[in-house]
């Protein structure tokens, strides 16, 4: 499946799929164990929330970002395809980049970048 594709398909998906799959990621399932879908998405949700503050100084600050949201052509696809190039290039971030950007891509990177986080 392409990135483009596997965006779509992600995009579809509800917040709690996601943030299990990124739990699922971030916990691995070495030993055979497998993770159960609560935890797991708990601990995506955490980790996510965890690092929104400094998600948003990396992405909302940058050229590629900030052009995007000037642009009234720019959908949550493409937003999330641009988001996956920035996060891929970031220590600590790339292993993860298609999950984090779809995950923004759901609430909208325009959203994303204007909420404070005293608001949430």
């Amino acid at each position: 499946m392409s990135e483009a594709s596997e965006l779509l398909v992600l995009l579809d998906k509800d917040e709690e799929v996601l943030f299990a799959q990124l739990g699922t990621r971030l916990l691995g399932e070495t030993r055979g164990m497998g993770t159960d879908d609560e935890i797991a998405g708990k601990f995506g949700r955490s980790w996510f929330d965890q690092r929104k503050e400094e998600l948003r100084k990396l992405i909302c600050g940058h050229p590629t970002v900030l052009a995007l949201l000037e642009s009234p052509n720019s959908d949550r696809a493409v937003q999330a395809s641009v988001l996956v190039d920035i996060l891929a290039s970031i220590e600590g971030y790339a292993a993860h980049a298609v999950l984090i950007a779809v995950l923004v891509g759901k609430v909208g990177l325009l959203t994303f970048c204007s909420t404070e986080s005293s608001k949430e």
